[in-house]
């Protein structure tokens, strides 16, 4: 995001507001006139960063090894069409062959 620019429409009234967590330059100046914005909410880059958010991770990434360790395609896969291939459709049908689709 040029920043400037964006300061620029949101103090024209342009765009009605903005939610920013990077800043250009890092950190944010203090005399930056987008702190003085009231059309703007800022927060730190990494405030997502919650227990609740690193436990999901966790919960996520488990539930994803054992989908493919019982042959099942895990929820997250951005590129499905993969799930068409030969290779892992062969793959998935071994897993289960020896662990069960339960």
């Amino acid at each position: 995001v040029d920043q400037a620019a964006l300061t620029e429409v949101l103090t024209a009234g342009a765009i009605a507001g903005a939610g920013l967590d990077v800043f250009d330059p890092e950190p944010v100046a203090a005399d930056d006139p987008l702190l003085k914005l009231h059309n703007v909410v800022l927060s730190a880059h990494g405030m997502n960063w919650t227990d609740q958010l690193m436990a999901g991770f966790g919960e996520t990434n488990v539930n994803a090894v054992l989908a493919v360790m019982h042959g099942r395609a895990p929820r997250s896969v951005v590129n499905r069409e993969v799930l068409d291939s030969p290779l892992w459709l062969a793959k998935a049908a071994a897993l289960r062959e020896r662990f069960g689709d339960d």
